[in-house]
């Protein structure tokens, strides 16, 4: 018992130690923290902005930033602008990535997407939308804002090639993306287009790879290639198509006109006008012109602008506008149309050359000989016309009205064809409107009233010849067998083998030689008049 007291009354004794290992574990984590801290902010990059229009399909800190497939960076924050139009995009990009930036470099969202003819995006079904980077041409600076593109650029930066303007009234089947042909292939694309309210036309940006964009001169000429050009003419239906992938989305082809060529390389960023189709651009390509006016006084329906002038079934040239004119002192409407002729379709032959160098006298001399310009007929299905050059000296002409100074010179006009024909009706039927029909009519049944008496009067004078007409007739038909044998002795007498004939044609023949003895006779007595008295 009073050991138990000692033992308990005695102080423990313990065993000194220093700081426990325990303590090495949150310092450890603390300085793996610390090195994983240091590692993230050594790996980052910049931090940038892209502003975006719709930013459908990103997610924050799922979506990466790529350039040419590798990870350049992640989307951190999607966030609204202040005016609430536009999202902004903040992305931490990786070191190193900053030398990709600078002012001309691009941003846009890849995402599932289908146009006419084309289809992009497809890898993003199963990794989700991303942001593509293309970097740009400049040095690498401090730009770290950037607007977007909402669609896909269509050519990057870095390949090689040319960039040409072209320009044209309407846009027609040319969207961003479609290709550009060369004979058929392909070799380039169109790179953007827009709108120029200011110049009332449409603008192209093409680009032509290498070495294709060599192959544009100062002579080409471009053209739209979409759809197909369906034409009838005397070798039948010609259906021409620059290829599938044109018809289908669109395109531009371009090339040298026949006989045209090539000229001189241009730079890069020429501008050159595209035309609706191939046979425009040969047609208009550096053409020289001469305008003239012609006053028409027929219906021009169905005549348009573009319509064509002929010659002799040769084209000429065109027609520019169609226009109509009031005179207030004559209280006059006229119709002008205004032509084209394309300067060397009537090549002189023969005489003087330099006579023959400016085709307004030349044309002016056929004017007065006659050279006309009429209205004719091109389709009977959709009633279109052209205007066709004549030569008609002594037909009516319309020249240019009394007091008119027109801009242009002035080809007279005829009505030919159905519109001559419409004018004689109209002029036959003003005859027929002036002739006095109801006096003629009153007129007319007078003498039919008086034809009916004479005719009763002359059945009265004839009817007692009708009971003798069967012995007259019986005469007359004698008469007629006497008359036919009296003809078939005449024939058999004037027949050349009949016995007269030969006798007729043998006594000719001796009073032709009985003729030529007397003549000699009488030449010998003129010679000779002695021998009368003296005899041979």
């Amino acid at each position: 018992m009073n050991d138990l007291h000692e033992l308990a009354a005695s102080p423990l004794q313990t065993k000194q130690r220093g700081p426990s290992l325990i303590w090495l574990v949150p310092l450890l984590a603390l300085l793996i923290g610390a090195w994983i801290a240091w590692q993230d902010w050594s790996q980052r990059g910049p931090e940038i902005e892209i502003l975006f229009q719709d930013v459908k399909g990103l997610e924050e800190g799922k979506s990466k930033i790529r350039y040419r497939s590798l990870e350049v960076g992640l989307i951190t924050a999607l966030e609204l602008t202040d005016d609430l139009r536009q999202v902004r995009v903040r992305a931490q990009l990786k070191k190193g990535a900053e030398r990709y930036l600078s002012s001309d470099s691009r941003f846009w969202v890849v995402r599932p997407r289908v146009a006419l003819g084309q289809v992009s995006g497809l890898e993003t079904l199963l990794s989700g939308s991303f942001i593509e980077m293309d970097a740009g041409n400049g040095q690498a600076d401090d730009q770290r804002a950037f607007v977007g593109l909402e669609q896909p650029p269509a050519v990057s930066i870095h390949e090689p090639g040319q960039v040409f303007g072209l320009y044209a009234d309407r846009r027609g089947s040319v969207s961003i993306g479609s290709g550009v042909f060369y004979r058929n292939i392909q070799v380039g694309l169109v790179k953007d287009l827009s709108l120029r309210p200011e110049k009332q036309r449409v603008e192209f940006e093409i680009f032509l790879r290498q070495p294709f964009d060599r192959l544009v001169t100062e002579n080409t000429v471009f053209w739209n290639a979409g759809g197909f050009n369906l034409s009838l003419g005397a070798e039948g239906v010609e259906l021409a198509i620059e290829s599938l992938e044109s018809l289908v989305s669109g395109g531009i082809a371009f090339g040298l006109p026949k006989g045209v060529e090539a000229g001189a390389p241009v730079a890069d960023g020429a501008l050159f006008e595209l035309y609706a189709s191939e046979t425009l651009a040969a047609r208009q390509r550096n053409r020289e012109s001469t305008r003239y006016v012609l006053y028409f006084t027929d219906s021009v329906r169905g005549l348009a602008v573009g319509a064509p002038v002929e010659f002799s079934g040769i084209r000429l040239g065109e027609v520019l506008s169609i226009g109509a004119e009031y005179d207030s002192d004559s209280l006059e409407i006229r119709i002008p149309v205004t032509i084209e002729i394309e300067r060397g379709r009537f090549r002189p032959t023969g005489g003087n050359p330099e006579q023959s160098a400016d085709e307004r006298l030349v044309l002016q001399a056929l004017v007065e000989r006659g050279l006309r310009a009429s209205l004719k007929s091109g389709n009977l299905l959709t009633g279109s016309q052209f205007v066709d050059l004549v030569f008609m000296p002594e037909s009516d002409q319309q020249a240019a009205p009394a007091g008119v100074e027109p801009p242009h010179p002035v080809i007279p006009t005829v009505s030919t064809g159905f519109n001559l024909l419409q004018q004689r009706i109209t002029s036959l039927v003003a005859r027929l409107d002036q002739l006095p029909i109801e006096r003629i009519g009153a007129n007319l049944d007078k003498s039919m009233l008086e034809l009916n008496t004479s005719l009763v009067s002359l059945n009265a004078v004839l009817k007692p010849f009708g009971e003798r007409s069967a012995p007259m007739a019986q005469a007359l038909e004698r008469t007629l067998e006497r008359t036919s044998k009296v003809m078939a002795s005449a024939d058999k007498t004037l027949n050349p083998n009949s016995q007269l004939q030969t006798q007729l044609l043998k006594a000719l023949e001796e009073f032709s030689a009985a003729s030529k003895a007397i003549r000699d006779l009488s030449r010998f007595i003129e010679r000779n008049p002695q021998a009368l008295l003296l005899g041979k």
